[in-house]
């Protein structure tokens, strides 16, 4: 069953984007290799490089706003 999500536009953008750029054939194949990224490279993850993913997510919803 497929459940709707709703997400802000320039976040659709950016999914779609990436499901062109991985060559798959459905958002949720995208949404389901970030997860694995981030699954894999949590424990890893910097503090600076959390912090700059933040602020990058802060500017890709305030995109979103204007």
């Amino acid at each position: 069953m497929r459940k709707q999500m709703q997400v802000y536009s320039s976040v659709k953008t950016i999914v779609q984007d990436l499901k062109k750029d991985l060559e798959f054939s459905n958002e949720s194949e995208v949404i389901a290799y970030l997860y694995a990224i981030y699954k894999d490279r949590y424990k890893t993850i910097t503090l600076e490089e959390h912090r700059n993913a933040l602020k990058t997510t802060e500017e890709i919803i305030n995109q979103s706003s204007i």
